[in-house]
């Protein structure tokens, strides 16, 4: 008897834990920043981001694998937070999204690909330009390893202007490989594109709103617990 009670004690936080998922809001904003007042480098050659298990917030298939739903504009929390960036000129948000997912650890747990802001790729100015090709790319993960963990690796494209800068016709090309040239040019101007990559790995607290700041970037995040009557 003492040891059937003992397994009951054992699993029954197990079995309780199983059930718990996570709503995750997420706001990414660029900011207006000069590089050159910047304490880091940016190298105009980085490592190309591996999307290997990636999924699409719009891939039904890749959400039910992964037990995760997106969520509707009504389950917005942080609503008042983007209309008060949008306020500033020198902040921009380029993504803002809400889904549901449960408590899987690194290895289960999914990684969304996020993508927002303008499309380069639509621009007639820049020739052999892959589709699309937006100003934020990246991925996203949160997970649970004890605690919370969100993890980003996530690049900010931005258009430059500069005579110092040769020009490189077949950068898109070379951007197949393992690593990527960080400039895409224009024919006739030294106009290009150059990434600012964010990487950070932040342990983050439920029901409290986070920050991860970045010269460029800033993500504000927040994740609350789902009520037991809405569980997927």
């Amino acid at each position: 008897m003492k040891t059937l009670i003992s397994l009951l004690v054992l699993f029954l936080p197990l079995d309780t834990m199983a059930k718990k998922q996570f709503d995750i809001e997420v706001i990414i904003f660029k900011r207006v920043a000069d590089e050159r007042k910047s304490s880091e480098s940016w190298p105009n050659i980085i490592p190309k981001i591996s999307m290997e298990h990636v999924g699409s917030f719009e891939d039904k298939n890749y959400l039910v694998k992964k037990k995760a739903k997106v969520l509707p504009y009504s389950e917005y929390k942080l609503i008042d937070q983007a209309k008060s960036l949008e306020k500033y000129e020198d902040f921009t948000v380029l993504f803002h999204r809400t889904w549901r997912q449960g408590n899987q650890g690194k290895a289960y747990s999914p990684i969304f690909h996020i993508q927002g802001g303008e499309d380069y790729s639509k621009q007639s100015s820049f020739k052999r330009m892959p589709e699309p090709f937006y100003e934020l790319d990246g991925k996203l993960q949160v997970y649970v390893q004890h605690y919370l963990y969100l993890e980003t690796q996530i690049d900010l494209r931005e258009i430059k202007i500069s005579d110092d800068v040769p020009l490189e016709r077949n950068q898109v090309q070379q951007s197949t490989v393992r690593r990527e040239k960080n400039i895409i040019q224009e024919t006739k101007k030294n106009k290009f594109i150059k990434s600012y990559r964010m990487e950070q790995k932040r342990l983050i607290r439920s029901s409290e709103t986070h920050y991860l700041d970045h010269p460029f970037i800033g993500i504000i995040v927040q994740i609350r617990r789902a009520e037991e009557s809405t569980l997927l």
